[in-house]
């Protein structure tokens, strides 16, 4: 996440002048975003394909993966974009928030050990 905010200035002056100065504000703000979704993308990937699916509850993971994206982060997207018109980054926002949403819903699983199950052949 530091890395991200670190670099990121110095990697979009490599595109000044190539690109509108609006688009320079876009991909800054867009990589602000990012550089904090990565935690909740970092703890989702070891708890839904890590831990879950490995435990033998794949079923629970693969609820919780579709559920998220599908039901909540694409339709609020369409509506940020397409119905409020809300900027660029707003939309991105509302479509990575599946991850924050999947970081709430598994962690609660992760902590009653629910998911776990023999997955060795006797």
């Amino acid at each position: 996440m530091c890395l991200v905010l670190v670099l990121r200035w110095p990697l979009l002056s490599l595109f000044v002048g190539r690109l509108s100065p609006e688009a320079i504000g876009y991909a800054s703000q867009i990589t602000t975003i990012t550089a904090f979704i990565i935690l909740m993308q970092a703890f989702s990937f070891v708890s839904i394909i890590g831990v879950l699916r490995g435990g033998g509850d794949g079923k629970f993971a693969a609820i919780a993966d579709v559920a998220t994206m599908w039901l909540v982060a694409l339709p609020l997207g369409f509506f940020a974009g397409h119905v409020w018109g809300l900027s660029v980054p707003i939309v991105y926002a509302f479509l990575k928030i599946d991850e924050l949403l999947k970081a709430i819903v598994c962690l609660p699983r992760l902590v009653s050990g629910k998911w776990v199950r023999d997955v060795t052949i006797s």
